[in-house]
């Protein structure tokens, strides 16, 4: 059965992998990104496919695409963009999650939220933060306690993905977390 499927965060590494999978397996998709989609090699291929649908848009400000999932991706994600825009990346996380569990919530979706690995680190360190780590770690802190609200209060099936550093082919060979060879 082919579902309506929403990657927000969709022209990212990770985003472009699941767009590429969920194709391949029969569902109608739509691409969500503040970047162009035909800036990513990956999904240069499939611009055309007649299930794929790029959408250039910023989930601070509030969607509504008819869908049966939701995958949010969607996260700044380079540690100088955090930096520089430390309040964008709160917004992206607190206000983009607000407009992403409210679709979910009017169409009945499933969402699952691309958290932080590191948001099991209780380490003294990670728990105080510094600079724009934390700032980052606190907005997805923020958006695991509004995806377990929505659950809870207005029943919304919501899930929560812990992701670590991940890296293949495709990757950003600029992303400063990881050294590429």
């Amino acid at each position: 059965m082919q579902k309506r499927i929403v990657v927000l965060g969709g022209a990212g590494f990770i985003g472009t992998h699941l767009c590429l999978r969920l194709l391949a397996d029969g569902n109608e998709v739509f691409c969500v990104d503040v970047r162009d989609a035909a800036g990513s090699s990956l999904l240069r291929d499939v611009l055309r496919h007649p299930a794929f649908h790029a959408v250039r848009h910023n989930i601070v400000h509030g969607f509504g695409i008819r869908c049966d999932e939701i995958y949010n991706l969607a996260s700044p994600s380079r540690v100088c963009y955090d930096k520089a825009l430390p309040v964008e990346a709160l917004q992206v996380c607190m206000t983009g999650t607000i407009n992403t569990l409210d679709t979910a919530r009017d169409e009945h979706a499933r969402v699952l939220f691309a958290s932080s690995g590191e948001m099991g680190d209780t380490r003294p360190a990670a728990a105080e933060g510094c600079g724009c780590a934390h700032t980052l770690m606190e907005g997805k802190r923020a958006a695991e306690a509004l995806h377990r609200a929505y659950r809870e209060e207005f029943d919304v099936d919501t899930r929560i993905a812990r992701i670590y550093n991940t890296y293949g082919s495709g990757a950003d060979l600029m992303d400063q977390r990881l050294v590429m060879k």
